[in-house]
């Protein structure tokens, strides 16, 4: 890539792969071939975040946009305006869509993009999102961890997590694990959010930003990745 790849899905189906980028693209990929078979102008000046359901593709840009495609031919159904700012951030939990904007506002949608309800939720760029049982989680360029009340967007605790900003947040059973630009990776109670343990380059961690990271339950592996161009696989950290 020329330009900086914001997010990935896959459609196992036709094995291919999209990429959305920095300038607002969506690549189509041929994972046999490695060849892209078509670039869609998604959201100008940036495609931060996309998601499948069903036989649909979502994704959200800097255009503050949420758009719904057609996994099979990749054509636009549905486009929407969200944010003035631009969005960052999506998740999708039992038929309601949850944005994050570069405002610190958190949008709850309904299946048809529709607004249902809105609220500032950090100072500044939501840049995480999870659901976890009846708690919405969310993390965000003020550095701050927070836990809503997912049918009621009540504030339910709220902890200062890092020294700068949370990219990512994972649940592992009852364990919230935050990924920052601080260059740390934070364990959390989900409960209290207490801290439980705390990784960084004195620990094997990462020497610059976390910035990404999933959970491989299968393997009982944390897989890590950021600006120091390194993937690290943590095991039995939980």
């Amino acid at each position: 890539a020329e330009v900086s790849i914001f997010c990935l899905q896959i459609l196992s189906d036709t094995n291919t792969l999209l990429a959305g980028d920095l300038h607002g693209y969506i690549h189509v990929i041929d994972m046999d071939s490695l060849t892209i078979k078509r670039r869609i102008l998604a959201h100008p000046k940036g495609v931060f975040a996309m998601l499948i359901k069903d036989e649909y593709l979502y994704s959200i840009g800097a255009d503050g946009k949420v758009a719904k495609w057609d996994c099979a031919t990749m054509e636009l159904i549905l486009q929407k305006n969200i944010s003035k700012v631009g969005l960052r951030s999506m998740i999708e939990d039992k038929g309601h869509f949850y944005l994050g904007d570069g405002a610190g506002y958190i949008y709850k949608l309904d299946d048809q993009l529709q607004p249902i309800f809105s609220w500032p939720a950090h100072k500044t760029t939501v840049f995480a999102l999870v659901v976890h049982g009846d708690k919405l989680i969310s993390g965000g360029r003020d550095a701050m961890l927070s836990i809503w009340d997912r049918n009621t967007q009540d504030l339910i605790r709220q902890e200062a997590a890092h020294w700068y900003a949370i990219n990512k947040v994972i649940i592992i059973g009852d364990i919230i694990v935050t990924l920052s630009r601080d260059k740390k990776i934070r364990l959390w109670n989900s409960d209290d959010l207490s801290l439980i343990q705390s990784f960084d380059f004195i620990n094997k961690g990462h020497i610059r930003s976390v910035n990404t990271g999933i959970w491989l339950k299968d393997n009982n592996e944390l897989w890590t990745a950021g600006d120091d161009k390194v993937v690290k696989v943590w095991g039995s950290i939980v």
